[in-house]
C-alpha cells in the first residue's frame, strides 16, 4: 500500500482530522477572556495576564509548519493579544497561543538554545508543566505579530524586546506566552546599526554584544515581563466571562520556527497512518 502525507492531502480533510483528533472523548474547553487564555484536555492550561493588559482580540489560523523532513504537516494556531489600550499605537503587548501538530504523526522537536541573539535561555516548572524561558530581540520588520496590528490599523515598533515562557504538555501540543516591550534606545541603537551595515544572513548582534552595551535596560525589562503572567492549571469553574474579538488577519501565514517551533516526524511503521 502506498503510504500517504499531510502534504498530498486537502487543507479542508487535514483540518478535519486535526479537530477530531483534538476533541479526544470530551470537548475540549478552549477560549480568551478579557484577561486571560485558557485550554483544558491535555493542554490543562490558565494564564491570567495582568492588567492593565486587556484583551484586545484573538483568532484562529491554520498554517503549515516546518519540519525535519521535506513535508511541513499543518497545524492549529490559536491565540489572544492583550494590550494597554483599544487604538493608537502599541508599545507593548502579550500573546498567548496555543498550537497543535496532527497527533501520532508530528511531534514538536525540543526545544535547545536559540539564535546568536537570544537573551536568556532557561528552565523552570510550575503548574505541572517544564517551561522553557527564553529572552530575545524581535526585528518587527518580518514579525507576525508586527502584520496583525498592522492588519487592524495599530503601529508598531521597529524592534521590540521580548521575554517568552513555553511548554510541551504532549507531544502534539506547544503553550506559548510571550510578553514585549518597544526595545529601549540602545537596544534599537545596536540592531538598527548591524541591520544597515552588515548584509550576512544573520546580520544583528550576538547575546554578549547587547548584553554588554544595554544590561541595565535589559535587566529592567526582564524584570517588568515576570510580573506580567501567572501560569496556572485549568480550574475546575471559570471566574471570569469567555470574551471573543476577532481581529483581522494579515495575508502572510504565521512564521511558526520564530513563534512555536519545527515538527519533527514520529516514524510509527504503520503504512495506513498520514506520515510519509
Amino acid at each position: 500500500m502506498k503510504k500517504r502525507t499531510y502534504g498530498m492531502l486537502p487543507a479542508t480533510l487535514v483540518l478535519l482530522c486535526i479537530a477530531a483528533a483534538a476533541s479526544g472523548c470530551a470537548p475540549l474547553r478552549a477560549g480568551t477572556t478579557e484577561n486571560a487564555y485558557y485550554q483544558a484536555g491535555i493542554v490543562d492550561s490558565y494564564i491570567r495576564v495582568t492588567p492593565p493588559l486587556t484583551l484586545a482580540g484573538s483568532g484562529d489560523a491554520w498554517p503549515s509548519v516546518p519540519s525535519d523532513t521535506n513535508i511541513a504537516p499543518f497545524g492549529t494556531f490559536h491565540f489572544g493579544v492583550y494590550t494597554d489600550d483599544a487604538s493608537g499605537p502599541v508599545d507593548r503587548f502579550a500573546y498567548i497561543v496555543v498550537s497543535q501538530l496532527p497527533p501520532n504523526a508530528w511531534r514538536w522537536e525540543m526545544e535547545t538554545w536559540g539564535t546568536p541573539q537570544t537573551l536568556l535561555h532557561t528552565k523552570s516548572e510550575g503548574a505541572g508543566k517544564f517551561w522553557t524561558i527564553q529572552m530575545m530581540p524581535v526585528v518587527g520588520e518580518k514579525d507576525w505579530f508586527n502584520s496583525l496590528w498592522a492588519a487592524n490599523k495599530r503601529q508598531t515598533p521597529d524592534f521590540w524586546l521580548a521575554k517568552r515562557w513555553s511548554a510541551t504538555p504532549d507531544d502534539q501540543d506547544r503553550i506559548v506566552a510571550e510578553y514585549r516591550e518597544a526595545a529601549p534606545q540602545c537596544v534599537r541603537n545596536l540592531l538598527a546599526d548591524a541591520l544597515q551595515n552588515n548584509k550576512s544572513e544573520n546580520p544583528l548582534p550576538r547575546q554578549d554584544e547587547i548584553w554588554r552595551d544595554c544590561r541595565d535596560d535589559i535587566n529592567a525589562f526582564s524584570n517588568r515581563a515576570d510580573k506580567v503572567f501567572d501560569l496556572q492549571r485549568m480550574p475546575a469553574q471559570l471566574t471570569e466571562a469567555p470574551l471573543s474579538k476577532p481581529m483581522r488577519m494579515p495575508r502572510e501565514q504565521p512564521n511558526m520556527v520564530k513563534l512555536v517551533g519545527k515538527a519533527e516526524r514520529i516514524d510509527t511503521g504503520n503504512d495506513s497512518s498520514f506520515s510519509n
